[in-house]
């Protein structure tokens, strides 16, 4: 799928890099003030580079060493001989201090061509294997040529500097130029000199490089200095380069439109865009087009959220038997501006298996490479192997395994190290500086298959997060939001404008709005829930009272819809699922230091009563859970009075997994059928719920044999469930990501199959007459308590006969498409009575 077009026609494919030699110039003398640099740029981060007063300002808001801000449409990969590069560089009047530590000009060579650019353009802060050559002029004017792998350049001896302060030097505003030729088979001269205002030459330097060191990304870089207090900012302008080393890449861009993610329900369509920081002239009237024959047409206006920077488009009576190319335009682009393009999907309804992908934990860096936050003198990684973004092997083989809906369970972002540590000061930035590696990875998915994304505790800047229903709140474990409530809407916005909309849209505490709701698609039901908005806190007043009213997970709310939706089977579904931020049981066993099964609130486990309740509404519809967060691949069955009474759960593996988790209980599993291992079979998990493994992977056993180590040793991948509406069965499945159907294997103990009546696993006390239908296949049954009035569950049937099952004696009604039945008395087992229900 070619997902970008150039504004005026020009097709750019993404899946063919466009290469040739190149010349540029990028120059800020006409854009308007602005936080985004532009399309074929990456800035690290994204709060500390701006455009201001007609050129390019880092302006960290901290000492943070080597800001980076990469060239994405150029590397250097070329089999030319020489290049160069040159770019104004000026000190910020009103900030700039005599700092001699600050520094600023060039990295080269960044990945040493052994990375994916996007991967590469991640490198700045920590020095180590991969993060380039610094080329630079320090601000005491003297030229230098580091090697930043071996430390920053205020740490280790440059390989060449300029060792004379030039005479009477003020850092105002420099050219700073380097040429770099092949003086070997082996070596490579770069030569560096800085000229002033009135172009005399007040420093330069040369050295000789391994020929491998000039291969990959380059960088405008600016190093602020050491002092706390007196940090050094740049501007830059008129950044050149050319020569045959250098080689163009048309495609390689980001922006305006960052990324799209769509669902289409009841043949509504919803769509949101992600912008890039635009400024207010721009935030206007982005619009949504699809191809008709050889045409575009226009379907749909949006304006863009001024501090989401999102634009949400609506389109409903959409006409989902058909698939169609889109593409979503920012507003008042200019001549060259890519959109960006995708495929609106054709609603799956019969197709043999509805297969959804999950995802959980976005992991971009190793420990060893990302940005804590303050300098650390010795710190040192390998950004070769530390970089895991942007998790190309995993979204090729989830394509291959060709799913109908996307499912991102939480944690798409990780506020403290993925790539760098959180910004109280630029909190909304730094979100969207995260955010925006979210999507830059997996954005070539989402533009094609209909994804849910849904926020969890890291998203919002929060170790655990118990919502309380959304107040605010100074200690997390008290409950509530520590963060203000603009951000999490902020937040929420970008992750969840794109699903159906809420069914209750009424807001919580501090005007945070809510999105659970119903997604219908192919042939499936999903129950998108907020398992953490409303659960209460652990050390919240209300947790301290005991009262068993007081411990909410769902909320009265959510429950509702829940009753609802169980017996909604409405638009052709056949078989239901929900989507939670994680599963309904403590699915890990950390020990105490005495020993035994450590609780954690964290997991939805507890509160206990809230828990019981969620698996009491979730099985009248036979739901089978899909959730995440825990960083352990698990399979389960959940049970509230008995082991196996309500549905089963599968928790999809991390990304890539920072805190691997394991199940490892201290007594053997019991009731376990032929081939389970001691640890499988039925248990009471950390809070005493019943709860039954079927597969788990556990980290810490034979390595992976996979590079790097870090990464999958910790049983990193991806979740795949394929509902089956003929068969009714139901086939979970956890894979490591550097496996896919056809070329590896899922972890072992998957694939685990099973019925959909098994979500509803309560063993009958009693049984209905049979019903039987004629004139209609797979009618919906419905099964109400005379007694009470209660809904016990309802289900479209597989065929034309069906015996229900109930869990007491007594008097039922029953509903056989809307046909109602009186008075059923339920006695035994196995009644041998039959209804006759024509149609």
């Amino acid at each position: 799928m070619n997902h970008k077009w150039m504004i005026g026609c020009v097709l750019i494919s993404s899946s063919v890099a466009l290469t040739v030699s190149a010349s540029f110039e990028k120059t800020w003398d006409d854009t308007p003030n602005q936080v985004w640099a532009g399309a074929d740029l990456w800035a690290n981060r994204l709060q500390d580079w701006r455009v201001e007063n007609g050129r390019l300002e880092c302006v960290p808001n901290r000492n943070l060493p080597l800001r980076a801000l990469y060239l994405l449409d150029q590397d250097l990969s070329g089999n030319g001989v020489a290049f160069e590069m040159s770019v104004e560089i000026g000190r910020i009047e009103s900030e700039i201090s005599n700092q001699p530590d600050g520094a600023a000009g060039f990295l080269l060579g960044v990945g040493n061509g052994k990375m994916d650019y996007r991967a590469a353009a991640l490198i700045h802060q920590t020095p180590g294997a991969g993060a380039g050559l610094f080329v630079g002029i320090n601000h005491l004017g003297r030229t230098f040529i580091h090697d930043n792998e071996t430390g920053l350049y205020f740490e280790t001896d440059p390989l060449a500097m300029d060792m004379q302060k030039p005479s009477g030097f003020e850092f105002k505003t420099v050219t700073l130029s380097c040429s770099a030729m092949k003086s070997s088979s082996t070596e490579w001269k770069i030569s560096v000199r800085a000229k002033d205002g009135t172009g005399a030459v007040i420093s330069k330097i040369s050295a000789l490089v391994p020929a491998e060191r000039l291969l990959g990304n380059v960088a405008l870089t600016a190093d602020p200095g050491l002092q706390r207090k007196s940090i050094a900012h740049y501007g830059f302008n008129h950044w050149k380069g050319s020569g045959e080393r250098l080689v163009s890449h048309e495609d390689r861009t980001l922006g305006p439109v960052i990324g799209t993610q769509y669902t289409i329900s009841r043949r509504t369509l919803k769509m949101s865009a992600q912008m890039a920081p635009l400024p207010e002239s721009r935030r206007q009237g982005a619009t949504l087009e699809i191809k008709e024959e050889s045409e575009w047409k226009t379907i749909a206006t949006a304006d863009v959220d001024p501090s989401s920077y999102t634009a949400v488009f609506h389109v409903t009576n959409w006409d989902d038997t058909r698939a169609v190319t889109y593409r979503v335009t920012a507003p008042k682009s200019i001549e060259g501006e890519q959109s960006w393009s995708g495929t609106l999907r054709s609603n799956p309804r019969e197709k043999q298996e509805f297969v959804v992908a999950g995802f959980t934990g976005n992991h971009n860096l190793s420990r060893s490479v990302s940005a804590g936050g303050r300098y650390t003198k010795d710190r040192k990684g390998d950004w070769i192997k530390g970089t895991w973004f942007p998790h190309a092997d995993l979204s090729t083989n989830v394509v291959a395994q060709e799913p109908d809906l996307l499912f991102f369970s939480g944690d798409q972002v990780y506020e403290s190290a993925s790539p760098s540590f959180p910004d109280g000061r630029a909190r909304e930035l730094d979100y969207l500086y995260k955010w925006y590696l979210y999507l830059w990875a997996f954005r070539d998915l989402t533009c094609d298959i209909p994804t849910v994304c849904i926020p969890d505790d890291h998203d919002v800047f929060q170790g655990n997060l118990w919502g309380q229903g959304g107040r605010a709140a100074k200690r997390q474990n008290d409950g509530g939001y520590t963060a203000p409530a603009d951000f999490v809407r902020m937040v929420e916005h970008t992750q969840t404008s794109n699903l159906p909309d809420p069914v209750d849209p009424d807001p919580v505490h501090q005007g945070i709005g809510v999105y659970f709701t119903a997604l219908n698609w192919g042939s499936m039901s999903f129950a998108v829930l907020e398992d953490r908005k409303f659960k209460v806190g652990p050390d919240s007043k209300e947790a301290r009272s005991g009262d068993p009213d007081q411990m909410i997970l769902l909320g009265e709310r959510q429950l509702d819809f829940i009753e609802d939706w169980t017996r909604d089977w409405s638009d052709g579904a056949t078989m239901k699922a929900s989507l939670t931020a994680t599963v309904f049981s403590q699915l890990h066993t950390w020990r105490t230091k005495g020993g035994g099964i450590e609780q954690d609130p964290d997991t939805n486990g507890w509160p206990i009563p809230g828990r019981n309740k969620a698996l009491k509404a979730l099985r009248k519809g036979f739901t089978l859970m899909i959730g995440g967060d825990q960083h352990l691949a698990t399979t389960a069955q959940h049970g509230v009075d008995d082991w196996g009474d309500s549905g089963w759960s599968i928790c999809v593996p991390s990304i890539a997994n920072y805190f691997p988790r394991s199940w490892k209980p201290i007594k053997t599993g019991q009731n376990r059928t032929p081939g389970m291992t001691k640890d499988m079979g039925d248990f009471l998990d950390g809070w005493g719920n019943k709860v039954t493994l079927h597969a788990v992977a556990n980290p810490g056993g034979e390595p992976s044999a996979h590079e790097p180590a870090g990464l999958h040793d910790r049983m990193p991948g991806y979740g795949i469930i394929r509902f089956n509406p003929s068969t009714r069965k139901i086939e979970m499945s956890n894979w490591p990501r550097y496996a896919t159907t056809g070329n590896g294997n899922p972890y072992p103990g998957w694939p685990v199959t099973i019925d959909q009546t098994d979500n509803y696993g309560r063993k009958a006390v009693a049984h209905l007459p049979t019903i039987k239908v004629t004139g209609k296949q797979n009618p919906v049954i419905k099964v109400i308590d005379e007694s009470t009035g209660e809904w016990i569950y309802a289900l479209r049937i597989n065929g034309s006969t069906f015996q229900p099952k109930v869990f007491k004696k007594g008097t039922y009604t029953v509903e056989v498409d809307g046909k109602s039945f009186k008075g059923l008395k339920a006695g035994k087992l196995n009644d041998p009575a039959v209804i006759e229900v024509k149609f």
